[in-house]
């Protein structure tokens, strides 16, 4: 554990701090990449539904609209 921590106050401490941010920054971007691509494939597969299913996308609907 207090390798990691030491790892952490190494990064703040020794690295520019635009790096550090990259650094932290790419993860996230990965994470957010993954439930996009989530998002739109479950859209794409709600709208596979067909027109007689049309009442249980139109809650779906508005909430992506707001999205």
């Amino acid at each position: 554990m207090e390798k990691k921590i030491a790892a952490n106050e190494q990064l703040f401490r020794d690295y520019p701090v635009w790096k550090s941010i990259a650094m932290l920054a790419v993860p996230s971007l990965l994470s957010i990449l993954v439930m996009i691509f989530y998002n739109m494939a479950d859209t794409f597969f709600i709208a596979q539904l067909g027109i007689q299913q049309s009442n249980r996308r139109k809650p779906y609907a508005v909430l992506l609209s707001v999205y």
